[in-house]
């Protein structure tokens, strides 16, 4: 069974397999935004990549940013290249939300090279030179999320934010 993670990173679907009797409960746990279940659930899982994505979607709603990052290392060690970026720019969110920018810039930057069709790894990466107090950096990777996608206003909105850093503050 496919069960998709559509909010799994601001809006990117993400999706997994599992059989059908987890896939339902997986589906019934999010519906119902019951996200410890869901980690429970992701634990008991088979160590597979899937197993992973769903322990960090669940860790990532809860907020167990040390934790994220180590189910991204897991998947990490299970996932092809090709499948890795999504699990880079997510392990990057969780050392950014641990204070950690630098790293989130090396794991955002790593998932671009993957895939640099995706906006949300530009936008996290501008948000981490943001706040390094980058702001041409954090301009050029939120103008790469505008031209992705353009009708998400949060991308125009981080973009002002840094332009509006470099005329009044340097």
């Amino acid at each position: 069974m496919d069960v998709e993670l559509e909010d799994f990173d601001e809006g990117r679907p993400m999706h997994l397999k599992t059989n059908e009797e987890t896939g339902n409960q997986i589906k019934t746990l999010k519906a119902s935004k019951q996200y410890k279940e869901l980690l429970d659930l992701a634990k008991k899982m088979p160590n597979t990549k899937d197993k992973y994505l769903l322990q960090a979607h669940a860790c990532l709603h809860l907020k167990k940013w040390k934790e994220l990052a180590e189910a991204c290392d897991r998947g990490l060690d299970l996932a092809e290249e090709r499948d890795s970026s999504d699990f880079l720019n997510l392990k990057g969110r969780a050392v950014g939300k641990l204070g950690n920018f630098e790293e989130k810039i090396k794991l955002t930057t790593r998932a671009i090279e993957i895939d640099n069709q995706v906006a949300a790894y530009h936008r996290n990466l501008g948000a981490a030179y943001y706040k390094l107090k980058d702001y041409e950096k954090a301009v050029e990777s939120h103008e790469r999320a505008v031209v992705l996608e353009p009708k998400n206003g949060i991308n125009y909105h981080n973009k002002g934010a840094a332009l509006f850093r470099i005329k009044h503050f340097e």
